[in-house]
C-alpha cells in the first residue's frame, strides 16, 4: 500500500495543483509540468527512504544467529549431516 501511495499520491496532488494554477493564471502547462517534476523527485525521496529503512531491518535480521544456513532459508531448516 506504501509503494502505490507513494508514487501516485504526490502525483495526482502536485499534478492536480499545477492543473488549477495554470487554469488560475492563464499559463499552458508550465505548472502541471512543474508539479510533475516536483512529484518524480518526491517519490524518488520517499522510495529511496523505505528501501534505506528496508536494508536495514534485513541487515539486522541476518545478523543474528536465527538464520544459520541462508542458502536454505525460508523454506527449509539447515540440514545436519546424517554421516
Amino acid at each position: 500500500m506504501f509503494n502505490a501511495t507513494a508514487i501516485f499520491g504526490p502525483i495526482l496532488l502536485l499534478g492536480g495543483l499545477g492543473y488549477f494554477l495554470d487554469k488560475y493564471f492563464g499559463t499552458e502547462k508550465k505548472f502541471i509540468f512543474l508539479g510533475i517534476g516536483v512529484a518524480f523527485i518526491l517519490t524518488n525521496v520517499l522510495m529511496f527512504r523505505k528501501i534505506k529503512r528496508f536494508i536495514k531491518v534485513s541487515d539486522e535480521f541476518l545478523k543474528k544467529d536465527e538464520v544459520q544456513d541462508i542458502e536454505n532459508f525460508p523454506n527449509e531448516s539447515p540440514k545436519k549431516a546424517t554421516e
